[in-house]
């Protein structure tokens, strides 16, 4: 390698790349559709209540 060569490797390392790589995901999916899934979701049904029963095998 040539003392140019060099001198550029050493400028690019030092200076252009950055030291420290960082990685943030992101779900591109879910945000493009964030809106048509809030509009599609439901709101939870109420249960209905049950009437209470014997126990199987016991009479009244």
């Amino acid at each position: 390698m040539t003392a140019e060569q060099v001198a550029w490797a050493w400028f690019k390392s030092e200076f252009l790349y950055p030291k420290k790589l960082v990685f943030k995901s992101e779900n591109l999916y879910y945000e493009a559709l964030k809106d048509a899934i809030a509009e599609g979701e439901k709101t939870p049904r109420k249960r209905k209540k049950r009437k209470s029963q014997p126990p199987a095998g016991k009479e009244q």
